[in-house]
């Protein structure tokens, strides 16, 4: 259950939980099939114990705090078959107790919570009771005795009265009293008809001192009707015996069902303020508690009762209430009693309302169509529908009236839902998908190496499981930055081509926390026929592998031979063909476009929908070898579903060499985070908050809102495709020089054509007057010119809050689809990136979702 507990916080902390509680968590990581069947399952599980526990208050009630009410009398407490006249009592009792716990649920959970706070007190005050008895069994000699006939455990009530003291029973246990004398001899008078027996009257409670503890280590499991190990009953009226065979699992699963509980706050996640936070700590304190009660008991029972005494399971050997338990407490054995039953019918009622509210879960989900009825709430919120059907079951489960037989059945429920708790769990921390981020740290166990011996079977494995994947788009939860590097390592030595190929195998590196597939092609020009070239392309393929090696990428590498006038449709066919099945690479990592063949990867990578990764200021990357400070700043300008913030985060996971820094800051260009804060809010580094920064203009002149307009509302820049031929000539190249002011109001100087200046003219005397309507007509000339001023606004604010930054993670525009639009393309990134050291351009593909979900 511990190992159960860290699993479920783990789970707990890693997205927001909703009403559910442990189905909720499990269907959200393995899926809906696995969720919905273990669903089901926890289910019934809950609805059973619900009935055990009804069960057990009413057999407590029946023995031992009001016996004289039974239905037939107190004589028909041992007639516990399936017809027996005691199976009959926890029927009928059974179904009453239903039914008032059946109505203090419907009244709703305030009602139930009302009855929480006296079933804790009544069981932590016997909980004292108990360990004041053995101090005081220990201390004071107790009075309870028991009787032994040749050391077998005999029955009070068959030899004794049964309003007799305990101080009076040693009286009754010796041959001198003619009830024992008729049952040992056969109701014969003479003793010495009977053989030699011996009768002995000991202690039930000798105490720590008498050294107990020892004769109490080994086991002693004994069969169905046996006195005592291998020796069976004689006579049922005057020996205590085995009413089923007892084994270490049987007593396991009856002893189970007491820490299932730890459970119950979880099911109830929807009626808590704060799961994530409540979930983790309510769950383990009450298992460590528990835990260590339990132990505690085990310990000072072991020690204090004597064997025979504790393996009697109603504890008729002794007089009184009959409850071993309840005879060792102080100063009352009605503390026990009464907080025995308390606590049976508390978690009763807490069974009875947690049920149909996880029931009430599955159906919303609406996997199985036949519980579509059971989504219905009242007006009060409550799942009325689904405590009728609960109730119907658990009545079905009383009807067996048997404890020992309904405790395997609600074990089988629980530790199903255990399992797929920790397996969920577990193929979460082996796969390391990029959505699996608890905050509850302490659920992993230490990392092995397997080796390769069974290479075999890992690709019998892999080809089973591609097979059986579906080609289709995959879940957001589960979306991947899987990348396509496409470098090119000629034989000569060219430094700049090595190192930029270096840089961009070093961060896919850094990105490998991310658990997706990485592959990198080679290009080389030459003929696909020709022998050298195929040489050529095979060592640069090598080359690829070593460079891919020393950086710890683990993937895939190959090379593609092109010919000259081929280039444009052999990336078109790379990028689109690459990959097997649905494990195909789904974003492109490339440098920063400097020739046209690079702008053609680029444009090829957002017509086949690929998220795109673009490096600028390549030499300023680190290599895997060096540490970077500093920190990583997000320009937030357009939603992109949140591929931002986990290319941010994934490299903050590589925590040996690249961007190993203790900060990430988002800023958003004027609009709401208030969806985007609570996302940014799990991404803690270091157990602080990522800050959000909202740039705002804080100017009121005219133009300054206009370009503030522009930026705010080109998250898509579809007139890009539109641009006229500019030139930008800066008043002073010094970076330094090139400032922006907090009003958005830019020192940058443009020279225009003549017609570009009129335009510029035009829009700057619109502006300042605030008539922003009239900008609406504008011919697509004037758009061009609010696209480079909003560019160069938008570098300058930039510049000021980042330029000390280690990264910049920045939207990339959506590139133009005509080719003919891609010089104008590139002269607006230039212009967004001008002056900006270590920039990475990033787009999504609108298929990644990173919510508070996942």
């Amino acid at each position: 259950t511990f190992l159960t507990c860290i699993s479920l916080s783990a789970i707990a902390t890693n997205g927001v939980i909703e009403a559910g509680g442990t189905y909720y968590m499990i269907s959200r990581n393995l899926g809906p099939e696995f969720g919905t069947a273990v669903g089901i399952l926890f289910y019934l599980g809950n609805a059973c114990a619900c009935a055990m526990y009804i069960v057990a208050a009413v057999e407590v009630f029946l023995l031992y705090i009001a016996p004289n009410i039974t239905i037939g009398g107190q004589e028909v407490h041992d007639d516990t078959g399936l017809t027996g006249m005691m199976s009959n009592n926890y029927r009928v009792y059974g179904t009453i107790i239903l039914l008032l716990i059946f109505i203090v649920v419907a009244l709703g959970v305030r009602f139930v919570q009302f009855f929480a706070p006296i079933s804790l007190i009544c069981v932590l005050i016997s909980i004292l009771a108990i360990f004041a008895g053995i101090i005081e069994k220990s201390i004071i000699s107790s009075n309870h005795r028991v009787c032994y006939l040749d050391n077998l455990l005999l029955h009070a009530n068959a030899y004794a009265s049964i309003n007799i003291t305990n101080d009076d029973l040693c009286s009754y246990c010796n041959f001198n009293n003619p009830k024992l004398i008729d049952i040992i001899c056969h109701n014969s008078s003479s003793l010495d008809s009977c053989g030699n027996h011996t009768l002995t009257c000991e202690k039930a409670f000798p105490g720590i001192q008498s050294g107990v503890f020892l004769a109490n280590l080994p086991s002693h499991y004994m069969k169905a009707g046996e006195v005592a190990p291998k020796q069976y009953i004689s006579d049922k009226k005057l020996e205590i015996f085995q009413d089923v065979t007892t084994t270490f699992f049987v007593v396991m699963a009856i002893y189970f069902p007491s820490v299932t509980g730890i459970m119950t706050g979880a099911n109830m996640s929807g009626d808590l303020k704060d799961p994530q936070k409540s979930i983790p700590q309510g769950t383990i304190a009450a298992q460590l508690t528990t835990s260590i009660i339990y132990i505690l008991l085990i310990l000072a029972f072991g020690s204090t009762i004597a064997g025979p005494v504790l393996r009697d399971k109603y504890g008729q050997s002794m007089n009184g209430s009959g409850m071993v338990v309840a005879e060792l407490a102080w100063p009352t054995s009605w503390i026990i009693m009464i907080g025995a039953f308390t606590s049976c019918f508390g978690a009763a009622l807490q069974c009875l309302c947690s049920a149909p509210r996880l029931l009430q879960s599955i159906a919303k989900d609406d996997v199985l169509p036949f519980l579509r009825s059971f989504q219905v709430l009242t007006q009060w919120n409550e799942p009325f529908r689904c405590l009728i059907l609960t109730v119907l079951i658990a009545e079905m489960i009383i009807l067996v009236a048997a404890l020992d037989r309904i405790a395997p059945i609600v074990d089988f429920f629980f530790l199903m839902c255990y399992t797929f708790i920790n397996l969920a769990c577990f193929l979460h921390s082996i796969l390391g998908a990029p959505n699996w981020r608890p905050h509850f740290k302490c659920y992993h166990c230490d990392k092995k190496e397997w080796g390769d011996g069974m290479t075999g079977l890992i690709l019998s494995t892999a080809q089973f499981s591609l097979s059986k994947l579906e080609d289709k788009q995959p879940h957001p939860k589960n979306w991947r930055p899987q990348l396509l590097l496409i470098a090119n390592l000629p034989l000569a030595q060219n430094w700049r081509q090595n190192e930029t190929n270096r840089k961009l195998i070093s961060l896919a590196s850094q990105l490998k926390k991310g658990r997706g597939l990485t592959v990198a092609i080679a290009l080389h020009e030459g003929q696909s026929t020709n022998k050298n070239a195929k040489i050529i392309a095979a060592q640069m393929k090598k080359e690829l592998l070593e460079e891919m090696t020393n950086a710890k990428v683990h993937g895939f590498c190959s090379s593609l031979i092109y010919e000259a006038d081929q280039l444009e449709g052999a990336l078109s066919t790379l990028i689109q063909s690459c990959g097997i099945g649905p494990l195909r690479p789904n974003t492109l990592l490339i440098p920063y476009p400097e020739e046209l063949h690079a702008e053609n990867r680029l444009q090829h990578g957002a017509m086949q929908d690929m998220c795109l990764l673009v490096l600028k200021g390549i030499p300023y990357f680190p290599e895997n070898e060096y540490r970077m400070a500093g920190n990583i700043d997000m320009w937030w300008i357009l939603h992109d579903g949140g591929l931002l913030l986990l290319i941010s985060f994934l490299l903050k996971q590589h925590k040996l060499e690249e961007f190993a820094t203790p900060d990430i800051s988002a800023y958003e260009i004027q609009r709401s985070l208030q969806n985007d804060t609570s996302i940014l809010s799990r991404k803690k580094q270091n157990e602080s908050q990522i800050p959000a920064q909202t740039i705002q203009e804080e100017s009121q002149t005219g133009k300054n809102e206009y370009m503030l307009e522009i930026s705010e509302k080109n998250s898509n820049p579809a007139h890009l495709s539109q641009l006229v031929p500019f030139r930008i000539v800066h008043s002073n190249n010094d970076i330094e020089n090139d400032k922006c002011g907090r009003k958005f109001k830019c020192e940058r100087k443009f020279t225009f054509s003549s017609f570009e200046s009129e335009i510029s003219n035009a829009i700057n005397r619109e502006a300042s007057t605030n008539s922003f309507n009239q900008l609406e007509g504008h011919s697509s000339e004037e758009r061009v010119i609010r696209e480079v001023h909003s560019a160069v606004c938008l570098n300058g604010k930039i510049f000021e809050k980042s330029s000390a930054s280690a990264l910049i993670v920045l939207n990339l525009p959506e590139p133009p689809k005509k080719e003919s639009a891609l010089p104008n393309y590139m002269e607006y990134l230039n212009v967004l990136t001008h002056n900006l050291r270590r920039v990475l351009l990033v787009r999504g593909s609108g298929s990644e979702v990173i919510t508070k979900y996942s």
